[in-house]
């Protein structure tokens, strides 16, 4: 965080995107959408940003001392802004490195639909496949009913579904609970050594291999696939049990299994090499 001296005042100004609050992500997601759909251009974008952080009003009187001294600093800042995010070529992505959930619940009509506070803490197997999946169908066709699944697979119990509608939903916020998805997503597709406890680490990018089959962040038909062979294979009882478990709980069982199913096929290959010797 920088520190800033404003007046009287003192302030705080994030220097990733991690350290925004709930309220500054929005304020960020509202210009970066703007942006995309090119309403403006890069560098007023992250010049808004700044002022929508400190919560001022842009100035353009530079006659006066002080208000030139402020357009000075947040010409700086918004070069601190510029580090949310990835240049590549033409395009320009937000920075995937948070975890915490910058909109953990919405309101809809005056009902609260709590959300994951971090990654997918909170969320069962069974809504995390469909989160994923709705995901990938929004990435591929980018039809906006799948981003309504979405948002439904993390906020909504079954029976409110149908509360979430297009109509209802702040399309910034719904921009917002979508990049808390994708960077959910790219923690755990990039989790090789994620800590369980007791020293243990459990490698769940493994599960998200890219096979040259599959070109998603996370297989449709190998989760759906996984649902019912731990359900047959029994730690966590039925098939619906499994998609009740917390969605943690069994994608670190499916990579337990998945590294014991590597080191079998492994020492089979020693033997029979040992056998053919």
């Amino acid at each position: 965080m920088l520190q800033l001296s404003l007046k009287s005042s003192k302030a705080l100004f994030p220097e990733s995107v991690g350290e925004l609050t709930g309220s500054q992500f929005y304020v960020v997601a509202q210009n970066y959408l703007s942006y995309q759909l090119e309403l403006m251009d890069y560098k007023t974008m992250c010049i808004n940003i700044v002022y929508g952080i400190l919560n001022m009003r842009r100035s353009i009187d530079t006659s006066n001392e002080q208000a030139y001294n402020l357009v000075r600093n947040v010409h700086y800042l918004s070069m601190v802004v510029q580090d949310f995010f990835e240049k590549n070529n033409e395009s320009v992505s937000l920075k995937l490195d948070f975890t915490n959930n910058p909109l953990p619940e919405i309101n809809i009509k005056g009902k609260i639909f709590k959300g994951p506070d971090m990654l997918i803490s909170g969320l069962s197997f069974g809504n995390y496949i469909q989160a994923i999946n709705a995901y990938n169908d929004y990435a591929r066709f980018n039809d906006a009913s799948d981003l309504h699944k979405l948002i439904g697979a993390l906020y909504s119990p079954k029976d409110h579904n149908t509360l979430i509608t297009p109509q209802s939903l702040d399309p910034v916020q719904c921009f917002m609970i979508f990049l808390f998805f994708a960077a959910t997503q790219h923690f755990i597709v990039n989790a090789t050594a994620m800590e369980i406890g007791g020293g243990a680490v459990v490698n769940l990018a493994q599960l998200f291999k890219d096979t040259g089959n599959n070109k998603d962040s996370g297989s449709k038909f190998g989760l759906i696939g996984a649902l019912y062979e731990l359900g047959k294979e029994g730690t966590f009882g039925s098939v619906e049990n499994v998609e009740n478990r917390p969605a943690w709980d069994v994608l670190v069982r499916m990579a337990q299994l998945h590294e014991a199913g590597i080191k079998m096929k492994r020492d089979a290959k020693i033997k029979r090499n040992k056998n053919n010797t």
